[in-house]
């Protein structure tokens, strides 16, 4: 969660209807979006 938060921005609220794979597929783009090269 606070890596979603931190990339996008979102509250939990924000995430609080998302199912679990929902939220596992913006979590692996959250890290995705802000890992260093």
């Amino acid at each position: 969660m606070a890596n979603i938060a931190i990339a996008f921005g979102w509250t939990p609220a924000d995430c609080a209807d998302f199912d679990f794979d929902e939220l596992m597929a913006w979590e692996e783009r959250a890290i995705a979006r802000t890992q260093q090269e």
